[in-house]
């Protein structure tokens, strides 16, 4: 008798634990279908009053686009509103939860909340873009970038310009913009990477206590400080016991592609080391190969932050490669943006 209570009693607990689970999540995928429209091929979500939220990793155009963020591949559009809508909802540490998109319902559970805009959340199984992480049909926790990764509420929030604590970046142009300034730092908050074209007077293994006034705690509010300031905004940043002043400079490498120090040039570097994106007045042209630096062979992307490491002083000499033709370009004159308050 008392095995069996014992069994009676487990089986209980463990009905208990997976209720969640016992429900027809078939209901939340038809709510799914008729609270989501197809905009250039993907599926948009809508959050209400005709407003539809989608991710694509690739750049698209489409007239009823109001609002996108092609580095995060955010995109708001504007269409015939609805009387369904989804609720986004902040994550709790208990949360059961389901993948849903229009061709599947996928059992998980959410494994980490996003840190940052580059370090996103994460479900337990891959699932395909698009995808909402739910609990009840209306009441979702994100939207997926594909693999197991998505982008969740405070994230979205600021994309839409909904974030109280940034509200200097809630503003109505289509193209939703992110900055830098040129500084990594590790775990500890210590200075790890400096890009020498820009900073001069900040050097690796400074650390970085305040922005603005406001204390950084961690790496990643570090990265989410500087990256959701507008771009050309002057700062303020105390390194050690000093205060510098630096003013922001325009993202345009996307989150999911390493970065490099040309950056400052507002030059995109692919990984096969071809320019994907030039300024228009620049020398250099979309489909550029970079081959050497400062007469330093590059082998891959990680060579070129090397390389202007070790050589650099006060120009580059580039070597590239355009349609069969080698020739050299030199920069010269880089701007420093990193001033020293007296």
């Amino acid at each position: 008798m008392v095995c069996r209570h014992l069994i009676i009693k487990i089986y209980g607990l463990f009905f208990i634990a997976n209720i969640a689970f016992a429900f027809d999540f078939s209901k939340c995928q038809e709510y799914y279908l008729n609270t989501s429209k197809e905009f250039s091929g993907i599926t948009a979500i809508h959050i209400g009053n005709g407003l539809y939220l989608a991710y694509s990793s690739k750049q698209i155009q489409n007239d009823k686009i109001i609002k996108s963020s092609p580095l995060i591949g955010l995109y708001l559009f504007k269409d015939k509103k609805i009387n369904r809508k989804f609720d986004l909802k902040n994550i709790s540490n208990n949360t059961k939860v389901v993948a849903i998109n229009k061709n599947q319902i996928i059992q998980g559970q959410i494994i980490q909340k996003q840190y940052s805009i580059s370090n996103m959340a994460r479900f337990s199984s891959n699932m395909q873009e698009n995808s909402i992480i739910s609990d009840i049909c209306y009441q979702i926790y994100g939207i997926s970038t594909g693999e197991n990764k998505f982008i969740d509420k405070k994230y979205i929030d600021i994309f839409l310009g909904k974030n109280s604590e940034n509200n200097t970046n809630a503003t109505n142009n289509i193209i939703h913009q992110y900055s830098y300034i040129g500084i990594e730092v590790d775990t500890n908050l210590a200075v790890r990477k400096v890009n020498p074209l820009i900073i001069k007077n900040i050097k690796i293994g400074d650390k970085i206590h305040s922005i603005n006034g406001n204390n950084i705690k961690t790496n990643n509010d570090f990265f989410d400080a500087i990256t959701t300031i507008p771009p050309n905004v002057e700062i303020k940043i105390q390194v050690n016991n000093d205060t510098f002043l630096l003013d922001t400079l325009l993202r345009n490498t996307p989150f999911n592609m390493q970065s490099t120090y040309l950056e400052a040039l507002g030059i995109i570097i692919n990984d096969n080391l071809t320019i994907a994106k030039t300024p228009l007045d620049s020398d250099f042209k979309q489909g550029d190969k970079i081959l050497k630096i400062n007469k330093i062979d590059i082998q891959n992307i990680d060579d070129i932050d090397s390389a202007i490491d070790s050589t650099f002083e006060d120009n580059l000499n580039i070597l590239v490669l355009r349609k069969n033709f080698e020739f050299f370009i030199n920069i010269q004159g880089i701007q420093n943006i990193d001033r020293r308050m007296r």
